[in-house]
């Protein structure tokens, strides 16, 4: 069983540091046995994070490997690269960064170990001491333990690597949504839960009253934990500094029984810095960059036009704050075209930063803008409970509307008034329906779409009529293509 126990934010040290300075540290455990054509080779890499760069780490660290089926065994990684950092650019969108400013220092070690064979607890650990004294919710000072754990009995595996900066700044007040999630690689399932930071291997920290390892941060309003995302939903009200800890269970499915299997846990351990010197709303708002050449303002609705060209299949959006990019997905937004008809999204594009946050959302349709009118776009609540949300943690309000502008598309053979020839009936039905052309148009295919734009099948008509009596009752939508072009039409179903 696989489990990577990463802390985050918090003071700890390797045996041969005599420092107070670190912040977090984590191994993470990567294979690398199908470059290098060594059976059961692994990379290993220990990440530490510090408050500047003089609090004396060496250039080796040692790492201790134990199983229950092999020898114990330590592992030298050597120092690769440190980089000093600033707290990310999103964070200052909620605390003023003139008025405080928190820079640290990040260290890495790589090594590689060559595993003896397969076991269900490879485990990679490294503890030390001692936690800082200035952490708002625990007197647990002593030891600090982290580890890495591999269950390799199904096949190599990569450990889940972080989306964002263990060490974040927050400001008081503010509506937050913290990212605590990981990126699976190799396509396993993943469950989150919040639990408490060890100690040792067996012994987790005690939480200062009324803190809890389910409860580890201050918060005016009940806190929220999505164990499918790891996004923890509170507004902090204590100025601070706080950790909380998360255990990622890894799920894998056997291919022989279909069933999912546990293969490794993991462990994050966050901390939270919450300031009081917060800029105003205005900043904090997820905001449209009106500065970009494709937005306006409609003269009398006020609503935002975003312009587009006729097939066009992505529809860019620009920021002026940033986005959390691991709140967009493609149920965030419905768009329609100037008949209602609903245009599918199948995928998003962005250039995403190292603290996983972007300026810019591009949303994939398929297909594209085919007709010239005015489109709409609603911003809805997606799977995953919010809209698009600033990297502070304040959404685009649900049922917001845009305008989006399609011009440039050819002008048709026929005219609209000819298109809307095709006659239905009778409209509602009772699930065959009639279909004719006042100018004996010869219809080369037809489609009906649910009004999520899932096209549902393509039926043929039989002496000009289509049985739609599979179709349960509602509203649908109904594509009719000719040589001239094409026409939608609602279709109503009892």
């Amino acid at each position: 069983m696989k489990k990577l126990y990463i802390l985050l934010g918090i003071s700890f040290f390797p045996l041969f540091i005599q420092a107070t300075h670190l912040k977090a540290g984590y191994i993470h455990y990567r294979y690398i046995g199908d470059s290098t054509g060594v059976a059961f080779q692994y990379e290993l890499e220990l990440l530490l994070y510090s408050d500047s760069s003089s609090v004396g780490l060496g250039n080796q660290a040692s790492i201790s490997y134990s199983s229950s089926c092999y020898s114990n065994q330590q592992v030298t990684v050597n120092v690769v690269s440190g980089l000093a950092k600033s707290l990310p650019r999103g964070n200052h969108a909620c605390a003023n960064k003139d008025l405080f400013q928190y820079n640290y220092y990040t260290t890495t070690y790589r090594g590689v170990i060559t595993l003896p064979g397969k076991c269900m607890d490879h485990t990679f650990s490294y503890s030390t001491c001692c936690r800082p004294q200035y952490i708002s919710n625990t007197s647990s000072y002593g030891g600090i333990y982290i580890e890495s754990s591999l269950n390799n009995h199904m096949g190599p595996n990569d450990s889940p690597k972080r989306t964002h900066d263990p060490v974040q700044q927050l400001a008081l007040g503010v509506s937050t949504v913290w990212s605590m999630g990981a990126l699976e690689l190799d396509g396993d399932s993943l469950y989150y839960s919040l639990v408490a930071p060890r100690e040792n291997p067996t012994t987790g920290i005690n939480f200062n009253s009324p803190y809890s390892a389910t409860q580890p941060l201050p918060s005016s309003v009940p806190s929220l934990f999505d164990p499918q995302t790891g996004h923890y939903h509170f507004t902090p009200n204590v100025v601070g500094e706080f950790i909380a800890g998360v255990e990622i269970s890894e799920y894998r499915v056997d291919t022989t029984t279909q069933m999912p299997i546990l293969i490794g846990r993991s462990m994050t351990e966050f901390d939270a810095q919450i300031r009081t010197n917060q800029k105003a709303d205005s900043l904090i708002n997820l905001e449209l960059d009106l500065n970009s050449p494709f937005l306006t303002l409609h003269p009398h609705t006020g609503k935002i036009v975003v312009d587009q060209n006729c097939g066009s299949d992505t529809l860019f959006l620009p920021f002026v704050t940033p986005v959390d990019a691991y709140s967009v997905n493609t149920t965030d937004i419905r768009i329609y075209d100037s008949l209602s008809v609903p245009l599918p999204v199948s995928s998003v594009i962005m250039d995403v930063d190292e603290h996983g946050q972007t300026w810019e959302v591009g949303f994939i349709l398929n297909p594209g803008f085919q007709f010239n009118g005015n489109h709409t776009l609603v911003f809805r609540k997606g799977i995953d409970g919010n809209t698009l949300r600033s990297i502070c943690g304040i959404e685009i309000p649900e049922f917001d509307t845009l305008i989006l502008r399609v011009t440039n598309c050819p002008a048709l053979d026929i005219s609209e008034n000819q298109l809307s020839e095709w006659i239905l009936y009778p409209n509602p039905s009772t699930g065959r329906v009639f279909i004719r052309s006042e100018i004996s148009q010869t219809p080369m295919d037809i489609a009906i779409y649910d009004l999520s734009g899932h096209i549902l099948g393509r039926p043929i008509p039989t002496n000009n009529e289509l049985d739609l009596s599979s179709l349960s009752s509602g509203v649908y939508i109904l594509e009719i293509q000719t040589p001239n072009g094409v026409q939608r039409k609602k279709i109503i179903l009892k």
